[in-house]
């Protein structure tokens, strides 16, 4: 019996040390530096660093437009200002002012953990504000996945954008945590502790991480995107965002055979489509 107790105590201190590496790595930073934004663009960009209302530095690359509106553009999770440009090339064809952002613990901005969102917020809001300092008085927010999680968080400070796009954006944290467990056979009490250590460590509790909720503030039009073959984004998680977002002007759109992937380069067309009809009745 002794050596068993000890080998369920051995046991369940494994899986408490790995829980707490495993938290720590799925928040870790993916900083990198990039090229020149000549690099990317045959046009000006600016390189512009902001500092958001929680002191954190945040890169970006602003593009000048010839009117009044503008977008602040952010990726997915460990993406950075490189995964936007193809995006911000649309932008900037049709006039607009663009911000791209690293949004921290990605790219060249400061290191801070990853929170799926939550404090990512603060970043949009920061660019945001260079934008409206700018002279833009027209301003819409498109996000990928996390990007497209924090712009939904921020509009319990920041409601006021005259669009949103969200692409590819989950449900809730533990939503899409479970569903990657399902993807790889894994049980899902495996997580408990990893949970615990995920709200202990980035301040924020899976309960509060649920963009389902916080889109029922959402007045301005909103666009929803998403793949139809999706597996991290199950499609009633992306079908209740529609349904729970505030807005009168709302739409949902599945491009057909994506999963979790860059939409505009999976169905250039079909994006294309979707992007600019939803801009003209925005107008």
């Amino acid at each position: 019996m002794k050596r068993v107790l000890m080998l369920i105590v051995a046991g369940l201190l494994a899986w408490i040390i790995l829980s707490y590496a495993g938290a720590r790595y799925a928040s870790h930073p993916n900083l990198v530096d990039l090229p020149e934004p000549n690099h990317f663009f045959d046009f000006p960009a600016e390189e512009i660093t902001l500092q958001t209302s929680d002191n954190v530095q945040i890169a970006g690359w602003h593009i000048k437009g010839d009117s009044s509106k503008a977008v602040v553009l952010t990726n997915g999770i460990r993406g950075n200002r490189r995964g936007l440009v193809e995006r911000a090339k649309l932008y900037q064809e049709i006039g607009f002012g663009v911000l791209l952002i690293d949004l921290r613990g990605t790219g060249e901005s400061e290191a801070q953990p990853i929170s799926y969102g939550w404090h990512e917020r603060h970043d949009i809001h920061a660019a945001t504000d260079f934008l409206q300092k700018k002279g833009y008085t027209r301003i819409g927010a498109h996000g990928i996945s996390l990007g497209a999680a924090a712009t939904i968080y921020g509009l319990q400070e920041k409601p006021n954008y005259t669009y949103v796009i969200l692409e590819s954006c989950y449900g809730s944290v533990r939503d899409a945590l479970n569903n990657r467990l399902e993807m790889k056979h894994i049980p899902r009490f495996s997580t408990m502790f990893m949970r615990k250590f995920s709200e202990w460590h980035l301040g924020v509790t899976m309960q509060e991480l649920r963009p389902t909720d916080y889109i029922k503030s959402a007045q301005m039009p909103v666009l929803i995107i998403a793949g139809d073959s999706e597996q991290r984004v199950k499609k009633s998680e992306t079908e209740a965002l529609h349904t729970n977002c505030g807005s009168s002007n709302k739409s949902l759109h599945y491009i057909k055979g994506a999963k979790h992937v860059d939409l505009l380069n999976h169905s250039p067309e079909s994006y294309h489509e979707i992007f600019y009809d939803f801009l003209d009745e925005t107008d």
